[in-house]
């Protein structure tokens, strides 16, 4: 389930979506005794087709979901993308921000914080660039060399070949060790 979690904000939008489609569809307007017909706009329209390519570029091109999503947060933000039949607007001074846009923004802060907390500059001997910690994997890795001696994991802490969180864990096991 952990695997789908980045899909969840996804599909209460796409809920909104299948709403706002129900809402023209079938229901009518009324104004001074003369009924109208709904339609969508084009904002409605853009929101449709760009939650469908990240629902599948979830599936089918993973390696482009989270710019996908960050583009559809970025659109919805500023109203480009209405989920909505009606527009509601949040005003923070001249900004106009779009609440549930908002609420998707912040789901996905929450869903994936571990990776925006764990986020680290290193001028370690692991890289000369940014690199990227996922704590969750660290933690995978303590849990997995823990039973390792100290000589093996330093031996693996300056392999090459171990990935950067590989290399965390096994420095933190050392420095536990050592206190």
């Amino acid at each position: 389930m952990k695997k789908y979690k980045n899909l969840f904000p996804l599909l209460i939008l796409l809920c909104f979506c299948l709403s706002t489609i129900f809402q023209v569809s079938f229901l009518k307007d009324e104004y001074e005794g003369v009924v109208y017909d709904r339609t969508f706009s084009n904002q409605n329209i853009f929101a449709f087709i760009v939650i469908l390519i990240c629902i599948s570029s979830f599936f089918l091109a993973r390696k482009y979901f989270k710019y996908y999503v960050y583009l559809l947060i970025l659109f919805g933000l500023f109203n480009v993308l209405n989920f909505t039949y009606s527009t509601s607007v949040l005003k923070l001074g001249f900004i106009k921000l779009q609440p549930l846009t908002l609420l998707i923004a912040v789901m996905y802060y929450f869903l994936n914080r571990n990776k925006f907390k764990a986020r680290n500059l290193t001028a370690d001997n692991f890289s000369d660039s940014i690199v990227f910690i996922d704590a969750e994997k660290i933690e995978k890795f303590k849990e997995k060399y823990k039973f390792m001696d100290d000589e093996e994991l330093g031996k693996l802490k300056s392999d090459p070949r171990y990935v950067s969180e590989a290399k965390m864990a096994a420095s933190q096991l050392l420095d536990e060790r050592s206190k």
